[in-house]
Parts: C-alpha cells; structure tokens; sequence
C-alpha cells in the first residue's frame, strides 16, 4: 500500500469515529428503538431489489464507457461491480475500483489499468450528474450554507477532473510522453512501468471522444442516482417518513458528495452524519433519521456485498493474484463495429 494509501486510511480511521461521536451524541437509544419497532418492514424488500437494479444500471453505463474499447454485456460486468462494492465496503482506500479493473481485465484479456481508466470516467460522470441534480434543486429550494460550500467544493474538484480527463484525451500522447520524460530524470525504471500503465489508462477514457456513448454514460449516470433516489423514499415510507421523492434526491446527493470524506470501509459514521443532517433540515425528529439512516446503510451494504462475496468465490480469486500492471496491449474497437 502507497503512502498515500496509508494516508487515507489513517484520516479515514479517525473521521469515522468523530462523525459516529457527532450522530450518536445526545441520541436517545429508546427512541431509536420505538422508530426501528414500528417500522413497516413489507417496503424493505422492494427497497432491497431497488438497491440491486442501481448496480445493475451501473453495468449497463459500464458497458458503454467500454464499448469503444471492447463489446462487453451488461449483465457480464455485474459481477465485477458486485465484488468491488463487496471490497470498498470491507476494506479501506477504496479498493474495490482496482479490483474490478482487475477482474473485467482478466476476463475480457485486457489491459486492467486501460479498465481502471473507464472507472475513473464514471467516478467523474458520478459527480457531474449529482451536481447537475443539486443545481436543478437549488432553482426551486433554498439550501442552508454548509450544503452550498459541500455544492462549491465538490463543483470545483468535478468540473476540473472532466477538463483534465477532455485534456489528457486530446492530448494522450504528448502527456504520456511528458510524464514519462519527467520521471525518468530521477529514475528510467519507475518511468518505464509508468509508462506500461499510462499509455492503456489514457486510452480507458476514449468513451469522451465518442458522443453516443458518452450521452449514454451520462443517461445511465442520471438514471443510476434516480433509482437509488427511489429507494431511499421506500426505506422512508417505512419509517412513515412523509416527504417527496425530490427531497430523497436531495438526501443521496449530500450523502454521496459527503462520503467523499475518507472514511472507515464502508463510509461507516460520514454516510449517517449527512443522510441525518440533511433529514434535520425538514424537521425529522434526530433519533427517527438516525434509526432511518442505520437501516438505509444497511440496506445498501449487505445485499450487494454478499453478492460480491459470491461472485469473488466463483471467480476463485484472492487479493494476492490481483495486479494491474500486467502489460496488455491495447486494441481499441473500429467504432463502427
């Protein structure tokens, strides 16, 4: 593990027990189990099936953020979302997102990290449609400052990342070759596995160049954080949590922008810190969002990563094969096949 790896793991080890300290503090351990005692658990399941059709429309904008590079199924590159969600949810870094770009790589006989450069497309496209949602919310609401700055910072760290990504694909050559230059004055071995890495990560991002499948990306990208939307409102209506689904939308976006924050696997303590505050903000009662927020989690981290436990077994894998500087050459599709 890197440096700065280590890092992460370490400010993530300390958050998550201050965010846990702040949503349990003056919470009331009764209440919170009157709430959890007279919750309608017929919506739960449905909420259940909702969280797994988001992973798989996640496939589907996976498959196009592919396609350039390789025709792959939908429904084949759901095992490897399920597993990389089983692996961010058990372990720290965020780890899964090498995982998967191992595992499509090793399947489909590609290039992992020319894999790992289509995640970083999505990741992006992440926080570009959530912040398209807030703006669009932001016209009829008005939000308190905090969840503007979170709305400045992440525009800013977004808006910057896809002008670097239009960059780096307009100028993939010339900013291989730069990189490479530039690590070798220090040292030609480290640039020459760099370069075995960047030159297929370069080539992942081709989905920009081409606007079918790009719009594509982005259409899935909206409808991915709309289902999901979808099921935090069920979850909701389980608690008698009467509020629009817009205001649900709202909650994902704060929550998932909020887990940005490095935290313990899982996003334990920062995922129920925002989905509370943000549920304060329309007069939720604190141990009735707590005890809301507590099976929400649940509900998004247990089914998905008892499916990625499965598919990691099928696939008879182990952390120690996983590697994604095996150099692949790249082939990049006719883009009218």
């Amino acid at each position: 593990m890197t440096m700065r790896k280590n890092k992460k793991l370490w400010i993530g080890l300390i958050s998550s027990p201050i965010f846990l300290a702040l949503i349990f503090y003056n919470a009331d351990l009764h209440r919170m189990k009157e709430a959890l005692m007279t919750v309608n658990y017929i919506y739960l399941p449905l909420a259940v099936m909702l969280s797994l059709v988001t992973n798989i429309f996640r496939s589907y904008r996976w498959k196009y953020a592919l396609k350039p590079i390789r025709n792959i199924r939908a429904l084949g590159l759901f095992p490897g979302i399920a597993i990389g969600y089983m692996v961010n949810n058990l372990l720290p870094a965020r780890l899964g997102e090498f995982v998967r770009a191992y595992i499509v790589g090793k399947r489909e006989n590609t290039s992992k990290s020319l894999i790992l450069g289509t995640i970083v497309v999505e990741r992006v496209f992440d926080g570009i449609t959530l912040l398209c949602f807030l703006v669009t919310l932001s016209l009829f609401f008005s939000f308190p400052p905090w969840i503007k700055r979170v709305g400045i910072v992440a525009s800013i760290f977004f808006m910057s990342a896809a002008v670097c990504l239009v960059f780096l694909t307009d100028q993939k050559t010339k900013v291989g070759q730069l990189i490479k230059k530039g690590i070798g004055l220090f040292s030609s071995l480290i640039a020459e596995k760099v370069g075995r890495l960047m030159d297929p990560f370069l080539s992942g991002l081709a989905v920009i160049k081409n606007k079918r499948n790009i719009l594509l990306v982005f259409f899935f990208t909206a409808v991915v954080w709309l289902v999901e939307a979808m099921t935090y409102y069920i979850v909701g209506l389980s608690f008698s949590i009467n509020l629009p689904i817009y205001v649900y939308l709202f909650v994902v976006i704060t929550v998932n922008l909020g887990i940005m924050i490095p935290s313990a696997p899982g996003y334990v303590g920062t995922f129920e810190f925002f989905c509370m505050s943000v549920l304060a903000l329309f007069s939720i009662e604190k141990n009735i969002a707590l005890s809301f927020a507590i099976v929400l989690h649940a509900i998004l981290f247990i089914p998905i990563t008892i499916l990625g436990m499965i598919y990691f077994y099928k696939e008879d894998l182990s952390f120690s094969k996983i590697n994604i500087q095996e150099p692949i050459p790249v082939r990049l599709r006719n883009p009218s096949q």
